[in-house]
Order: C-alpha cells, then sequence, then structure tokens
C-alpha cells in the first residue's frame, strides 16, 4: 500500500480528532509524531495544538452538554521527548509540572472505565463535512 501524506488541514479536524480518539481509547497514549504519522501529515510544526484544542473544546462541550465528566483524552497525548505540552501538565497540576506516572495511569483507567466511547466519537463524526 502506498503511504501518503498531506498538509493539515482545519477542514479535516474531525476526522483526526476521530482517529486519534479512536487510537487512544485502543492504546492508551500516543506522541505527536505518532499521531502525525497516523494521520498522514506531512509536515512538522505546530499543527497538533490546533488539533488538540479542538478535541479539548469537543470533549469539555460534550461534558457540559452531558452533564458528565469525559476524559480529556489530549492528556494522553505526548511530544516526542516523552513529555506532555503545557496545557496537557495544567489539567493535572500547573503548566510547569510533568504528571507522574501514578496520575497518567489513573488518567488511562478513567478512559478504559468510561463506557460513552461510541457516542462521543459519533458526535465527532457528526461534525464531519459532507463531501460535495
Amino acid at each position: 500500500m502506498e503511504n501518503t501524506t498531506h498538509k493539515y488541514s482545519k477542514l479535516n479536524r474531525p476526522i483526526y480528532a476521530h482517529k486519534v480518539i479512536s487510537h487512544l481509547i485502543d492504546h492508551g497514549e500516543i506522541t505527536t509524531v505518532e499521531m502525525r504519522d497516523l494521520l498522514g501529515i506531512s509536515h512538522d510544526g505546530f499543527w497538533y495544538r490546533d488539533l488538540l484544542l479542538y478535541i479539548w473544546n469537543k470533549i469539555m462541550d460534550l461534558a457540559e452538554e452531558w452533564d458528565e465528566d469525559i476524559p480529556p483524552m489530549t492528556v494522553l497525548i505526548f511530544n516526542k521527548d516523552g513529555k506532555l505540552s503545557p496545557n496537557g501538565c495544567a489539567y493535572y497540576a500547573d503548566a510547569e509540572t510533568q504528571p507522574t506516572p501514578e496520575q497518567i495511569a489513573e488518567e488511562k483507567e478513567f478512559v478504559d472505565m468510561y463506557d460513552k466511547w461510541d457516542q462521543v466519537l459519533n458526535a465527532f463524526k457528526a461534525d464531519i463535512p459532507d463531501k460535495e
């Protein structure tokens, strides 16, 4: 199979988000490099910040709409050096402090125990633009 890559497009955020969340549900974590490869993104840079913000905001909106806690998922996406971004760190403590292995394990357990991933994935699918 041919390996094709493309430039990041904000129009594809719902598709990208769906793929990343599916991966996190199955595997527990991902690095930004692995995420780039998973999505077929052709370049480095800070495109992932836009995608992480999109995923974070969508999950927080769903949590508010459904009146329940939903694992934020973006706190399981690590930089290529194995560290979380300052935004990911802020979820656990503050922007400067990396989470402990115990905190990460707790978050992975929250992901494993959450039983409405199909609904979350469907909400992201609903944002995928129709091809005309």
